[in-house]
């Protein structure tokens, strides 16, 4: 009787652990991923972080030339002032030198390069709305409006690019430590103030 009731109490002491250990299991909502399945999120997520970089520096990098040619354009006007110019030119090639970086941007380096972009966008609109001849210089005003354009996708792709760096850095925590290629990465700053 001793001999059943030990059995018993021992297979209800096993039974409980088992439930146990499932209970945490979902109560961590980690569900137990493969290397190989790790390997696969974690380069989807880095993908995206990635791509939505590129993305956004590519269009800042666009911006870049057309200011670029609407500087030569406009050094063609004899009427327009050719120092300022020259001021504008040697401010927007010295733009990407000045471009905040992925992994260690603060707000400060932010707010520096976008300050040096409204000092160099503001004189060159209000040069080039001076000398736009849609009759002889339709360039001009195609630039003006390429500029704009990317100009205003900058707070566009400044917010997808934190969806994504928030998807990242979830993916780091949730998942600290469990992926070997994954153990030199770390979370990627944003570009919201708050971080959330």
């Amino acid at each position: 009787m001793n001999k059943h009731l030990l059995k018993f109490l021992a297979l209800a002491v096993l039974l409980l652990a088992a439930a146990c250990s499932k209970t945490a299991d979902k109560q961590a909502g980690k569900p137990v991923l493969s290397a190989a399945d790790l390997q696969r999120e974690y380069a989807v997520v880095r993908d995206t972080l990635d791509s939505r970089w590129a993305q956004m520096t590519a269009s800042d990098d666009e911006k870049i030339f057309f200011q670029q040619r609407l500087l030569e354009e406009l050094s063609y006007v004899p009427t327009a002032d050719a120092a300022l110019i020259k001021q504008l030119q040697d401010a927007n090639a010295r733009l990407k030198a000045r471009r905040y970086a992925q992994a260690t941007m603060v707000s400060d380096s932010i707010d520096a390069y976008d300050s040096a972009q409204i000092a160099l966008l503001t004189p060159l609109r209000e040069l080039a709305s001076r000398h736009v001849e849609t009759s002889k210089r339709p360039v001009i005003g195609e630039l003006l409006t390429a500029i704009q354009r990317n100009d205003d996708l900058v707070v566009r792709y400044r917010g997808l690019y934190d969806q994504a760096a928030r998807a990242y850095n979830a993916w780091l925590q949730q998942h600290d430590g469990e992926l070997p290629a994954a153990k030199a990465a770390r979370p990627v700053p944003l570009f919201s103030l708050t971080g959330a």
